[in-house]
């Protein structure tokens, strides 16, 4: 809890940097104007980016270490658990179903835990100091630019349980291509005793091919 409340700190003083630098060359362009030197805008400018830099890496570095760390504990555990059912728990579960639970899935809750939550915080802070500074300006002019967002948001509610339906059948396509995968290994001398190599060859095509497909129509949904 304490490393995520430190990366939101860390989250707010990188935005706090970036969103000053479009107000630092209002206030350099209304310098300009009245014919003032703007040398010292531009340095503070160069000097607030390599800040915000910094701060942008750290603010990374700690909510993806999070992210790894709790991958970490959950695979330890849910691998503890395995070994530690029972013979017969195992006959009713595919050998591929379970490995691609203990890495694919612990690869998307790290995903979720880490740039999930990094890009859902980061926004939100975005949009806290954009807007502020917006009104600030124009009042108006931001309400108008604000107008579209309740359709924004009703499409992604939309397009959010499309993805959700689509990602579940890629992870489902992914742990039939691991199953396939550990049986051939399992079965090969029957299948070269058989000469099934090219009827086996073909039928991995084919989840390969389903894979691909999926994947790439999420990939889409989601661009």
């Amino acid at each position: 809890l304490w490393r995520y409340l430190t990366g939101v700190v860390i989250l707010i003083l990188t935005n706090a940097c970036f969103s000053s630098i479009p107000w630092i060359i209002k206030i350099a362009i209304e310098a300009l104007k009245q014919g003032k030197k703007v040398h010292h805008y531009v340095i503070l400018i160069i000097l607030i980016s390599i800040t915000g830099g910094f701060f942008r890496v750290l603010s990374r570095s700690e909510i993806f270490w999070i992210a790894h760390s709790i991958e970490y504990d959950i695979r330890s555990e849910l691998f503890s658990r395995l070994i530690r059912l029972r013979e017969s728990s195992f006959r009713g579960m595919k050998t591929g179903d379970i490995i691609s639970r203990v890495i694919n899935d612990m690869q998307s809750i790290r995903v979720m835990l880490g740039a999930g939550f990094l890009h859902g915080v980061n926004t939100a802070i975005v949009y806290i100091f954009a807007i502020t500074m917006m009104t600030r300006i124009s009042p108006v002019l931001t309400a108008i630019a604000l107008l579209p967002f309740p359709v924004l948001a009703i499409m992604a509610r939309f397009f959010t349980r499309s993805l959700y339906d689509m990602s579940q059948s890629v992870q489902k396509t992914l742990s039939s291509i691991s199953s396939r995968i550990q049986e051939n290994l399992n079965s090969i001398v029957l299948i070269k005793s058989y000469l099934l190599e090219g009827r086996e060859k073909e039928e991995f095509s084919r989840l390969n091919d389903d894979y691909f497909r999926k994947s790439m129509k999420l990939t889409k949904a989601m661009g």
